[in-house]
Protein backbone atom coordinates (compact mmCIF):
# COMPACT_ATOMS: atom_id res chain seq x y z
CA UNK A 1 0.00 0.00 0.00
CA UNK A 2 1.55 3.25 -1.58
CA UNK A 3 1.06 6.54 0.44
CA UNK A 4 1.74 10.34 -0.74
CA UNK A 5 1.75 13.24 2.07
CA UNK A 6 2.17 16.48 -0.21
CA UNK A 7 3.57 18.38 2.72
CA UNK A 8 6.39 15.28 3.14
CA UNK A 9 8.22 16.73 -0.11
CA UNK A 10 9.82 19.58 -0.94
CA UNK A 11 7.82 21.16 -3.86
CA UNK A 12 10.88 22.53 -5.68
CA UNK A 13 12.28 19.06 -6.72
CA UNK A 14 8.68 17.78 -7.69
CA UNK A 15 8.22 18.47 -11.59
CA UNK A 16 5.54 16.03 -11.89
CA UNK A 17 2.86 13.99 -10.55
CA UNK A 18 4.80 10.72 -12.02
CA UNK A 19 8.34 12.36 -10.18
CA UNK A 20 6.25 12.11 -6.82
CA UNK A 21 4.99 9.33 -7.24
CA UNK A 22 8.07 7.25 -8.22
CA UNK A 23 10.58 9.27 -5.48
CA UNK A 24 7.46 8.25 -2.69
CA UNK A 25 7.94 4.56 -3.75
CA UNK A 26 11.28 4.41 -3.47
CA UNK A 27 11.61 6.21 -0.10
CA UNK A 28 8.36 4.02 1.49
CA UNK A 29 9.75 0.19 -0.29
CA UNK A 30 11.57 -0.74 3.08
CA UNK A 31 8.51 -0.25 5.15
CA UNK A 32 6.07 -2.03 3.15
CA UNK A 33 8.34 -4.71 2.05
CA UNK A 34 7.57 -4.40 -1.45
CA UNK A 35 4.21 -4.64 -3.15
CA UNK A 36 3.47 -7.03 -6.07
CA UNK A 37 0.08 -4.60 -6.85
CA UNK A 38 0.16 -1.78 -5.40
CA UNK A 39 -2.97 0.55 -3.48
CA UNK A 40 -2.61 4.75 -3.72
CA UNK A 41 -4.25 7.21 -1.26
CA UNK A 42 -2.25 9.76 -1.89
CA UNK A 43 -3.15 13.55 -0.58
CA UNK A 44 -2.51 16.53 -2.56
CA UNK A 45 -3.60 20.29 -3.53
CA UNK A 46 -6.33 19.90 -6.15
CA UNK A 47 -4.14 21.86 -9.11
CA UNK A 48 -1.72 18.46 -8.61
CA UNK A 49 -4.60 15.75 -8.11
CA UNK A 50 -5.05 15.36 -11.97
CA UNK A 51 -1.05 14.48 -13.08
CA UNK A 52 -1.16 11.96 -10.14
CA UNK A 53 -4.84 10.56 -10.90
CA UNK A 54 -3.79 10.19 -14.53
CA UNK A 55 0.13 8.63 -13.64
CA UNK A 56 -1.65 6.14 -11.14
CA UNK A 57 -4.46 5.40 -13.98
CA UNK A 58 -1.99 4.74 -16.49
CA UNK A 59 -0.32 1.96 -14.43
CA UNK A 60 -3.16 0.83 -13.48
CA UNK A 61 -3.08 1.46 -9.84
CA UNK A 62 -6.49 2.04 -8.39
CA UNK A 63 -6.19 5.05 -5.90
CA UNK A 64 -8.23 7.52 -3.65
CA UNK A 65 -7.70 10.92 -3.06
CA UNK A 66 -7.51 13.47 -0.50
CA UNK A 67 -7.86 16.85 -0.98
CA UNK A 68 -5.09 18.03 1.84
CA UNK A 69 -6.66 21.47 2.09
CA UNK A 70 -9.32 19.67 4.42
CA UNK A 71 -6.63 17.93 6.62
CA UNK A 72 -3.72 19.69 8.96
CA UNK A 73 -0.22 17.95 7.62
CA UNK A 74 -0.40 16.57 11.42
CA UNK A 75 -3.55 14.88 10.52
CA UNK A 76 -2.87 13.74 7.24
CA UNK A 77 0.80 12.10 8.11
CA UNK A 78 -0.46 10.66 11.08
CA UNK A 79 -3.07 8.97 8.45
CA UNK A 80 -0.89 7.52 6.54
CA UNK A 81 1.56 6.18 9.07
CA UNK A 82 -1.17 4.93 10.84
CA UNK A 83 -2.70 3.17 8.31
CA UNK A 84 0.70 1.75 6.95
CA UNK A 85 1.22 0.28 10.96
CA UNK A 86 -1.80 -1.78 10.62
CA UNK A 87 -1.34 -3.87 8.30
CA UNK A 88 0.81 -6.12 10.59
CA UNK A 89 -1.53 -5.53 13.42
CA UNK A 90 -2.69 -8.67 14.56
CA UNK A 91 -4.55 -7.17 17.62
CA UNK A 92 -6.81 -4.95 16.13
CA UNK A 93 -8.34 -7.67 13.54
CA UNK A 94 -8.18 -10.41 16.56
CA UNK A 95 -10.60 -7.17 18.16
CA UNK A 96 -12.47 -6.70 15.63
CA UNK A 97 -12.77 -10.31 15.70
CA UNK A 98 -13.81 -11.12 19.26
CA UNK A 99 -16.04 -7.92 19.21
CA UNK A 100 -18.47 -10.04 16.24
CA UNK A 101 -18.33 -12.90 18.15
CA UNK A 102 -19.44 -11.92 21.57
CA UNK A 103 -22.32 -10.17 19.40
CA UNK A 104 -23.01 -13.78 17.75
CA UNK A 105 -22.90 -15.67 21.08
CA UNK A 106 -25.25 -13.19 22.37
CA UNK A 107 -27.73 -12.87 19.82
CA UNK A 108 -27.83 -16.59 19.32
CA UNK A 109 -28.45 -16.69 23.39
CA UNK A 110 -31.54 -14.31 23.07
CA UNK A 111 -33.03 -16.31 20.63
CA UNK A 112 -33.12 -19.33 22.57
CA UNK A 113 -34.70 -17.53 24.97
CA UNK A 114 -37.80 -16.51 22.73
CA UNK A 115 -36.49 -13.16 22.58
CA UNK A 116 -37.79 -10.91 19.55
CA UNK A 117 -35.15 -8.83 17.71
CA UNK A 118 -36.91 -5.31 17.19
CA UNK A 119 -35.76 -2.55 15.33
CA UNK A 120 -36.59 1.05 16.57
CA UNK A 121 -36.34 4.38 14.60
CA UNK A 122 -32.86 6.54 14.76
CA UNK A 123 -34.88 9.87 14.12
CA UNK A 124 -37.18 10.67 17.35
CA UNK A 125 -38.50 13.10 19.69
CA UNK A 126 -35.90 14.42 22.64
CA UNK A 127 -36.75 12.82 26.12
CA UNK A 128 -35.35 13.61 29.12
CA UNK A 129 -32.28 11.79 30.27
CA UNK A 130 -28.82 11.46 30.94
CA UNK A 131 -26.92 13.66 28.56
CA UNK A 132 -27.42 16.54 25.35
CA UNK A 133 -29.34 15.21 22.52
CA UNK A 134 -27.59 15.29 19.06
CA UNK A 135 -30.22 17.61 16.70
CA UNK A 136 -30.92 16.68 12.59
CA UNK A 137 -33.23 19.36 11.69
CA UNK A 138 -35.90 18.58 9.56
CA UNK A 139 -36.62 19.72 6.14
CA UNK A 140 -40.69 19.05 5.82
CA UNK A 141 -40.88 20.51 8.96
CA UNK A 142 -39.57 23.91 9.16
CA UNK A 143 -37.85 24.95 12.47
CA UNK A 144 -38.76 21.32 13.89
CA UNK A 145 -35.81 18.93 14.71
CA UNK A 146 -35.69 14.85 15.50
CA UNK A 147 -33.34 14.06 17.91
CA UNK A 148 -30.80 11.27 18.07
CA UNK A 149 -31.51 8.38 20.40
CA UNK A 150 -29.34 8.37 23.76
CA UNK A 151 -31.15 5.05 24.05
CA UNK A 152 -34.26 3.06 22.93
CA UNK A 153 -35.80 4.29 26.02
CA UNK A 154 -39.06 4.76 24.92
CA UNK A 155 -39.91 2.84 22.09
CA UNK A 156 -38.44 -0.37 24.25
CA UNK A 157 -41.20 0.49 26.69
CA UNK A 158 -43.95 1.02 24.43
CA UNK A 159 -43.03 -2.67 22.59
CA UNK A 160 -43.66 -3.91 26.14
CA UNK A 161 -46.95 -1.97 27.13
CA UNK A 162 -47.67 -3.17 23.51
CA UNK A 163 -47.77 -7.03 24.32
CA UNK A 164 -44.28 -7.99 22.99
CA UNK A 165 -42.67 -9.96 25.78
CA UNK A 166 -39.62 -10.56 24.97
CA UNK A 167 -37.45 -7.85 22.99
CA UNK A 168 -33.78 -7.25 22.10
CA UNK A 169 -32.14 -5.53 19.33
CA UNK A 170 -28.55 -4.18 18.75
CA UNK A 171 -29.18 -0.60 18.69
CA UNK A 172 -27.08 2.33 17.78
CA UNK A 173 -27.00 5.29 20.50
CA UNK A 174 -25.60 9.17 20.72
CA UNK A 175 -25.04 11.40 23.37
CA UNK A 176 -23.64 14.27 23.24
CA UNK A 177 -21.51 14.66 25.88
CA UNK A 178 -17.80 15.54 26.52
CA UNK A 179 -15.68 12.39 25.74
CA UNK A 180 -13.89 10.26 27.72
CA UNK A 181 -11.53 7.35 27.58
CA UNK A 182 -13.95 4.89 27.38
CA UNK A 183 -17.01 6.77 25.82
CA UNK A 184 -17.38 7.98 21.78
CA UNK A 185 -20.35 10.41 21.32
CA UNK A 186 -22.10 7.29 19.42
CA UNK A 187 -22.11 4.23 20.83
CA UNK A 188 -24.04 0.38 20.27
CA UNK A 189 -25.61 -1.09 22.95
CA UNK A 190 -27.24 -4.46 23.27
CA UNK A 191 -31.22 -3.52 24.84
CA UNK A 192 -33.81 -5.94 26.06
CA UNK A 193 -36.62 -5.89 28.03
CA UNK A 194 -39.22 -9.14 29.64
CA UNK A 195 -42.50 -8.72 30.77
CA UNK A 196 -43.53 -10.11 34.16
CA UNK A 197 -40.25 -10.58 35.93
CA UNK A 198 -38.31 -9.13 39.00
CA UNK A 199 -35.17 -8.20 38.86
CA UNK A 200 -33.99 -11.67 40.11
CA UNK A 201 -35.48 -13.02 36.53
CA UNK A 202 -33.78 -10.23 34.33
CA UNK A 203 -29.90 -11.08 37.11
CA UNK A 204 -30.50 -14.94 36.34
CA UNK A 205 -30.54 -14.74 32.81
CA UNK A 206 -27.89 -12.06 32.20
CA UNK A 207 -25.57 -14.46 34.84
CA UNK A 208 -25.77 -17.37 32.39
CA UNK A 209 -25.74 -14.93 29.18
CA UNK A 210 -21.91 -14.04 30.65
CA UNK A 211 -20.98 -17.69 31.81
CA UNK A 212 -21.68 -18.35 28.28
CA UNK A 213 -20.09 -15.81 26.41
CA UNK A 214 -16.91 -15.82 28.78
CA UNK A 215 -16.53 -19.71 28.29
CA UNK A 216 -16.68 -19.53 24.24
CA UNK A 217 -14.35 -16.45 23.73
CA UNK A 218 -12.28 -16.75 26.82
CA UNK A 219 -12.55 -20.45 27.61
CA UNK A 220 -13.48 -18.85 31.42
CA UNK A 221 -15.21 -20.69 33.53
CA UNK A 222 -17.79 -18.35 35.80
CA UNK A 223 -18.79 -19.35 39.03
CA UNK A 224 -22.71 -18.57 39.23
CA UNK A 225 -24.25 -17.09 41.18
CA UNK A 226 -22.30 -14.05 40.76
CA UNK A 227 -21.90 -11.74 44.26
CA UNK A 228 -24.29 -8.70 44.79
CA UNK A 229 -23.59 -5.76 46.35
CA UNK A 230 -25.89 -3.07 47.66
CA UNK A 231 -24.44 0.57 45.77
CA UNK A 232 -23.66 2.05 49.39
CA UNK A 233 -21.20 -0.99 50.31
CA UNK A 234 -19.79 -0.26 46.77
CA UNK A 235 -19.02 3.17 47.87
CA UNK A 236 -18.15 2.81 51.51
CA UNK A 237 -15.94 0.24 50.90
CA UNK A 238 -14.76 1.18 47.35
CA UNK A 239 -15.19 4.28 46.14
CA UNK A 240 -16.96 3.61 43.45
CA UNK A 241 -20.77 2.14 41.89
CA UNK A 242 -18.46 0.03 39.78
CA UNK A 243 -15.64 -1.59 41.99
CA UNK A 244 -12.36 -3.67 40.73
CA UNK A 245 -12.09 -6.34 43.07
CA UNK A 246 -9.20 -8.11 41.37
CA UNK A 247 -7.46 -6.47 44.14
CA UNK A 248 -7.91 -5.84 47.85
CA UNK A 249 -7.25 -2.43 49.32
CA UNK A 250 -10.78 -1.13 50.80
CA UNK A 251 -11.27 2.23 52.32
CA UNK A 252 -11.44 2.41 56.04
CA UNK A 253 -13.65 4.85 57.79
CA UNK A 254 -11.51 6.29 60.80
CA UNK A 255 -13.59 9.55 61.37
CA UNK A 256 -14.15 7.75 65.09
CA UNK A 257 -10.44 7.66 66.03
CA UNK A 258 -10.40 11.33 65.90
CA UNK A 259 -13.59 12.40 67.88
CA UNK A 260 -11.62 13.86 70.08
CA UNK A 261 -8.58 15.18 67.78
CA UNK A 262 -7.05 18.46 68.57
CA UNK A 263 -5.79 18.89 65.22
CA UNK A 264 -8.12 21.79 63.55
CA UNK A 265 -8.26 20.72 59.94
CA UNK A 266 -9.93 17.39 61.47
CA UNK A 267 -11.70 18.64 63.95
CA UNK A 268 -13.72 21.24 61.66
CA UNK A 269 -14.54 18.48 58.99
CA UNK A 270 -15.84 16.50 62.16
CA UNK A 271 -17.87 19.36 63.56
CA UNK A 272 -19.46 20.06 60.25
CA UNK A 273 -20.64 16.76 59.76
CA UNK A 274 -17.64 15.34 57.51
CA UNK A 275 -15.79 12.04 57.19
CA UNK A 276 -12.61 11.15 58.15
CA UNK A 277 -11.81 7.98 55.55
CA UNK A 278 -7.66 6.41 54.80
CA UNK A 279 -5.98 3.82 52.39
CA UNK A 280 -3.57 1.22 54.12
CA UNK A 281 -1.00 0.49 51.67
CA UNK A 282 0.83 -2.11 52.74
CA UNK A 283 4.64 -2.41 53.16
CA UNK A 284 4.92 0.69 50.76
CA UNK A 285 6.01 3.61 53.11
CA UNK A 286 9.78 3.95 51.85
CA UNK A 287 8.50 3.38 48.08
CA UNK A 288 6.86 6.98 48.18
CA UNK A 289 9.23 9.82 48.69
CA UNK A 290 7.98 13.31 49.00
CA UNK A 291 7.83 14.18 45.50
CA UNK A 292 5.78 10.53 45.14
CA UNK A 293 2.83 11.93 47.71
CA UNK A 294 3.13 14.78 46.63
CA UNK A 295 1.89 13.95 43.19
CA UNK A 296 -0.90 11.35 45.11
CA UNK A 297 -2.33 14.69 46.39
CA UNK A 298 -2.56 16.18 43.25
CA UNK A 299 -4.28 13.15 42.20
CA UNK A 300 -6.91 13.03 44.72
CA UNK A 301 -7.18 17.17 44.09
CA UNK A 302 -8.67 16.83 40.39
CA UNK A 303 -12.03 14.70 42.24
CA UNK A 304 -12.23 17.69 44.63
CA UNK A 305 -10.32 16.54 47.78
CA UNK A 306 -8.88 19.62 49.57
CA UNK A 307 -5.83 17.73 50.09
CA UNK A 308 -4.31 14.30 51.21
CA UNK A 309 -2.56 13.24 54.57
CA UNK A 310 -0.18 10.66 54.87
CA UNK A 311 1.28 8.78 57.95
CA UNK A 312 4.48 6.31 57.68
CA UNK A 313 4.62 3.78 60.16
CA UNK A 314 7.42 2.38 61.60
CA UNK A 315 9.49 2.38 64.82
CA UNK A 316 9.27 6.09 65.02
CA UNK A 317 5.53 7.00 62.47
CA UNK A 318 6.43 9.73 60.11
CA UNK A 319 4.41 11.90 57.88
CA UNK A 320 2.68 15.06 57.12
CA UNK A 321 0.23 14.63 60.57
CA UNK A 322 2.73 12.31 62.77
CA UNK A 323 3.34 15.79 64.71
CA UNK A 324 -0.32 16.67 65.58
CA UNK A 325 -1.89 13.04 65.99
CA UNK A 326 -1.82 11.75 69.41
CA UNK A 327 -0.50 8.58 70.72
CA UNK A 328 -3.90 7.56 71.81
CA UNK A 329 -5.06 8.11 68.05
CA UNK A 330 -2.09 6.56 66.31
CA UNK A 331 -2.61 3.54 68.57
CA UNK A 332 -6.36 3.46 67.80
CA UNK A 333 -5.29 3.64 64.24
CA UNK A 334 -2.37 0.71 64.32
CA UNK A 335 -5.65 -1.61 66.36
CA UNK A 336 -8.39 -0.81 63.86
CA UNK A 337 -6.18 -0.97 60.73
CA UNK A 338 -3.85 -4.14 61.28
CA UNK A 339 -0.85 -1.62 60.82
CA UNK A 340 2.48 -2.56 60.58
CA UNK A 341 5.88 -1.33 60.52
CA UNK A 342 6.30 -0.13 56.56
CA UNK A 343 2.90 0.01 56.09
CA UNK A 344 1.64 3.62 54.23
CA UNK A 345 -1.39 5.19 55.32
CA UNK A 346 -3.71 7.90 53.16
CA UNK A 347 -6.13 9.91 54.54
CA UNK A 348 -8.67 12.49 52.85
CA UNK A 349 -11.18 14.41 54.85
CA UNK A 350 -13.91 16.89 53.63
CA UNK A 351 -17.10 17.74 55.07
CA UNK A 352 -18.84 15.83 52.01
CA UNK A 353 -18.71 12.22 52.01
CA UNK A 354 -19.12 11.79 48.16
CA UNK A 355 -15.83 13.57 47.66
CA UNK A 356 -13.95 11.41 50.53
CA UNK A 357 -15.47 8.14 48.89
CA UNK A 358 -14.72 9.14 45.20
CA UNK A 359 -11.52 10.77 45.46
CA UNK A 360 -10.03 7.69 47.66
CA UNK A 361 -11.86 5.21 45.21
CA UNK A 362 -9.67 6.72 42.03
CA UNK A 363 -6.61 6.78 44.15
CA UNK A 364 -7.01 2.88 45.18
CA UNK A 365 -7.55 2.19 41.42
CA UNK A 366 -4.41 4.18 40.68
CA UNK A 367 -2.57 2.19 43.33
CA UNK A 368 -3.67 -1.20 42.19
CA UNK A 369 -2.45 -0.02 38.50
CA UNK A 370 0.88 1.75 39.54
CA UNK A 371 2.24 -1.00 42.37
CA UNK A 372 1.24 -4.31 40.00
CA UNK A 373 -1.50 -5.49 42.44
CA UNK A 374 -4.11 -5.87 39.60
CA UNK A 375 -4.04 -9.69 38.56
CA UNK A 376 -3.77 -10.21 34.84
CA UNK A 377 -5.99 -12.49 33.08
CA UNK A 378 -8.13 -12.45 36.18
CA UNK A 379 -11.94 -11.64 36.00
CA UNK A 380 -13.70 -10.45 38.93
CA UNK A 381 -17.76 -10.34 38.55
CA UNK A 382 -20.42 -8.55 40.58
CA UNK A 383 -23.57 -7.15 40.79
CA UNK A 384 -24.17 -3.82 42.23
CA UNK A 385 -27.72 -3.03 43.49
CA UNK A 386 -30.24 -0.71 45.29
CA UNK A 387 -29.03 2.31 43.03
CA UNK A 388 -30.63 6.02 44.61
CA UNK A 389 -33.69 6.67 43.44
CA UNK A 390 -32.47 10.93 43.69
CA UNK A 391 -29.52 12.79 43.93
CA UNK A 392 -29.44 15.96 44.44
CA UNK A 393 -29.02 19.11 42.13
CA UNK A 394 -26.95 21.82 43.77
CA UNK A 395 -27.45 23.77 40.40
CA UNK A 396 -31.02 23.01 40.17
CA UNK A 397 -31.33 23.00 43.70
CA UNK A 398 -34.00 20.07 44.17
CA UNK A 399 -33.90 16.25 43.91
CA UNK A 400 -33.09 15.02 40.60
CA UNK A 401 -33.66 11.21 39.23
CA UNK A 402 -30.72 9.42 39.24
CA UNK A 403 -31.82 6.95 35.96
CA UNK A 404 -35.07 7.99 34.92
CA UNK A 405 -38.51 8.81 36.49
CA UNK A 406 -39.44 5.47 35.23
CA UNK A 407 -37.21 3.57 37.50
CA UNK A 408 -39.41 1.58 40.41
CA UNK A 409 -38.40 2.52 44.02
CA UNK A 410 -37.91 -0.51 46.23
CA UNK A 411 -41.18 -2.16 47.51
CA UNK A 412 -39.85 -0.99 51.44
CA UNK A 413 -39.19 3.20 50.17
CA UNK A 414 -42.10 4.00 48.04
CA UNK A 415 -43.40 5.29 51.03
CA UNK A 416 -40.25 7.48 51.20
CA UNK A 417 -40.70 9.37 47.89
CA UNK A 418 -42.31 12.07 49.20
CA UNK A 419 -40.82 12.89 52.52
CA UNK A 420 -37.32 10.96 52.53
CA UNK A 421 -35.98 10.89 48.75
CA UNK A 422 -32.45 10.80 50.46
CA UNK A 423 -33.02 7.39 51.55
CA UNK A 424 -34.89 6.03 48.61
CA UNK A 425 -33.31 3.24 46.93
CA UNK A 426 -33.87 1.43 43.33
CA UNK A 427 -34.63 -1.86 41.52
CA UNK A 428 -31.30 -0.84 39.48
CA UNK A 429 -28.69 -2.69 38.93
CA UNK A 430 -25.15 -3.08 36.71
CA UNK A 431 -23.19 -6.08 36.23
CA UNK A 432 -19.72 -5.03 36.75
CA UNK A 433 -16.42 -6.93 35.33
CA UNK A 434 -12.99 -5.86 36.62
CA UNK A 435 -14.07 -2.24 37.43
CA UNK A 436 -16.12 -2.12 34.33
CA UNK A 437 -19.87 -1.29 34.09
CA UNK A 438 -20.43 -3.89 31.66
CA UNK A 439 -24.54 -3.43 31.33
CA UNK A 440 -27.43 -2.10 33.82
CA UNK A 441 -31.02 -2.05 33.87
CA UNK A 442 -33.89 -1.34 36.42
CA UNK A 443 -37.53 -2.77 36.59
CA UNK A 444 -39.98 -0.15 35.56
CA UNK A 445 -43.17 1.27 37.50
CA UNK A 446 -45.85 -0.08 36.67
CA UNK A 447 -48.31 1.43 39.08
CA UNK A 448 -50.20 4.68 38.20
CA UNK A 449 -50.06 5.42 42.06
CA UNK A 450 -46.36 4.84 42.19
CA UNK A 451 -45.07 6.96 39.23
CA UNK A 452 -47.98 9.79 40.42
CA UNK A 453 -45.46 9.73 43.68
CA UNK A 454 -42.64 9.69 41.35
CA UNK A 455 -43.39 12.73 39.52
CA UNK A 456 -44.64 14.89 42.03
CA UNK A 457 -41.16 13.70 44.08
CA UNK A 458 -38.95 15.42 41.36
CA UNK A 459 -42.06 18.68 41.34
CA UNK A 460 -42.75 17.90 37.52
CA UNK A 461 -45.86 19.99 37.48
CA UNK A 462 -49.13 18.99 34.85
CA UNK A 463 -48.03 20.87 32.15
CA UNK A 464 -44.33 19.22 32.60
CA UNK A 465 -45.81 15.55 32.57
CA UNK A 466 -47.76 16.38 29.59
CA UNK A 467 -44.97 17.89 27.68
CA UNK A 468 -42.35 15.44 28.58
CA UNK A 469 -44.09 12.52 28.50
CA UNK A 470 -47.63 13.05 27.14
CA UNK A 471 -47.78 10.66 25.18
CA UNK A 472 -47.02 8.11 27.42
CA UNK A 473 -49.05 8.57 30.44
CA UNK A 474 -52.26 10.82 31.13
CA UNK A 475 -53.64 12.64 34.19
CA UNK A 476 -56.96 11.37 34.85
CA UNK A 477 -58.58 14.91 36.79
CA UNK A 478 -61.92 13.12 36.68
CA UNK A 479 -61.11 11.09 39.88
CA UNK A 480 -61.27 12.84 43.47
CA UNK A 481 -57.98 13.90 43.04
CA UNK A 482 -55.75 14.32 40.03
CA UNK A 483 -53.91 10.86 39.53
CA UNK A 484 -51.81 9.72 36.73
CA UNK A 485 -52.65 6.92 34.61
CA UNK A 486 -51.46 5.09 31.67
CA UNK A 487 -52.20 5.50 28.46
CA UNK A 488 -51.79 1.22 27.62
CA UNK A 489 -51.80 -1.23 30.02
CA UNK A 490 -48.36 -1.93 31.69
CA UNK A 491 -46.75 -4.81 32.56
CA UNK A 492 -44.32 -5.50 34.90
CA UNK A 493 -40.80 -5.27 33.28
CA UNK A 494 -37.20 -5.13 33.31
CA UNK A 495 -35.12 -3.67 30.27
CA UNK A 496 -31.19 -4.56 30.51
CA UNK A 497 -28.41 -3.00 27.96
CA UNK A 498 -25.00 -4.43 27.42
CA UNK A 499 -22.33 -1.92 26.34
CA UNK A 500 -21.26 -3.67 23.14
CA UNK A 501 -18.74 -0.84 21.46
CA UNK A 502 -17.89 2.68 21.92
CA UNK A 503 -17.72 1.96 25.58
CA UNK A 504 -15.91 -0.01 28.22
CA UNK A 505 -17.33 -3.39 27.01
CA UNK A 506 -14.61 -4.30 24.84
CA UNK A 507 -11.67 -4.10 27.73
CA UNK A 508 -13.77 -7.02 29.06
CA UNK A 509 -12.50 -9.51 26.01
CA UNK A 510 -9.35 -7.62 24.83
CA UNK A 511 -6.88 -5.27 26.44
CA UNK A 512 -7.59 -2.55 23.72
CA UNK A 513 -10.21 0.04 24.49
CA UNK A 514 -12.87 0.61 22.48
CA UNK A 515 -11.29 -1.42 19.37
CA UNK A 516 -14.72 -2.85 18.14
CA UNK A 517 -15.50 0.86 16.78
CA UNK A 518 -14.76 0.91 12.90
CA UNK A 519 -14.55 4.61 12.22
CA UNK A 520 -14.20 6.36 16.05
CA UNK A 521 -14.33 9.59 16.45
CA UNK A 522 -12.88 12.49 15.68
CA UNK A 523 -11.71 10.81 12.50
CA UNK A 524 -15.54 10.28 11.32
CA UNK A 525 -15.77 14.13 11.20
CA UNK A 526 -12.79 13.83 8.25
CA UNK A 527 -14.30 15.21 5.56
CA UNK A 528 -12.76 12.44 2.92
CA UNK A 529 -12.93 13.60 -0.36
CA UNK A 530 -14.07 11.91 -3.78
CA UNK A 531 -13.34 7.83 -4.68
CA UNK A 532 -11.49 7.94 -8.59
CA UNK A 533 -11.86 4.23 -8.44
CA UNK A 534 -15.13 2.77 -7.04
CA UNK A 535 -13.73 -0.56 -6.87
CA UNK A 536 -10.78 0.62 -4.65
CA UNK A 537 -13.93 2.76 -2.75
CA UNK A 538 -14.62 -0.92 -1.19
CA UNK A 539 -11.77 -1.88 -0.03
CA UNK A 540 -10.65 1.21 1.46
CA UNK A 541 -13.82 1.62 3.75
CA UNK A 542 -14.66 -1.72 4.63
CA UNK A 543 -10.67 -2.90 5.26
CA UNK A 544 -7.75 -0.36 5.56
CA UNK A 545 -9.67 2.96 6.94
CA UNK A 546 -11.33 0.44 9.28
CA UNK A 547 -8.01 -0.62 10.60
CA UNK A 548 -6.68 2.62 10.52
CA UNK A 549 -9.63 4.42 12.86
CA UNK A 550 -9.12 1.00 15.45
CA UNK A 551 -5.59 1.05 15.33
CA UNK A 552 -5.78 4.79 15.88
CA UNK A 553 -7.86 3.92 18.91
CA UNK A 554 -6.16 1.42 20.45
CA UNK A 555 -3.12 3.07 20.57
CA UNK A 556 -4.30 5.71 22.29
CA UNK A 557 -7.61 5.86 23.78
CA UNK A 558 -7.21 8.45 26.08
CA UNK A 559 -5.96 10.93 23.86
CA UNK A 560 -9.03 10.22 21.56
Amino acid sequence: FISLVMDAFDESEVNSGENMVRSFITDMDEILGGCTKPYAAFFSRTETAQNIGEFLKSNGIPYVHYEIGLFSEHQAKSFVKEYLDIVSNEKSRKAVWVRFKVTQFIRDFYIKHGFLEVETPILCKSTPEGARDYLVPSRVNNGKFFALPQSPQIFKQLLMVGGMERYFQIAKCFRDEDLRADRQPEFTQIDLEMSFVDQDDVMDLTERLVAHVFKEVKGVDVKLPLRRMPYNEAMDKYGSDKPDLRFDMPINDITEVFKNTEFTVFKNVIDNGGIINCLVVKGQADNYSRKGLDQLTDYVKTYRASGLAYLKIADEVTGSIAKVVSEDELNNLKDNLGLENGDLVLIVADVKKQVVKVSLGALRCKLGRDLGLIKEGHYELLWVTEFPSFEYSEEEGRYMACHHPFTAPLDSDVDKLLTDKGNCYSKAYDIVINGYEAGGGSIRIHSGEVQDKMFRALELTEEDIKEKFGFFVIIDVNAQKEEILWRFSVTPFGPWRWCASGCSAPRLWTPLAAVAVSFPFPLTCWQVCRFRNRSFTAILTSWITAWVCLHCCSRNSAAR
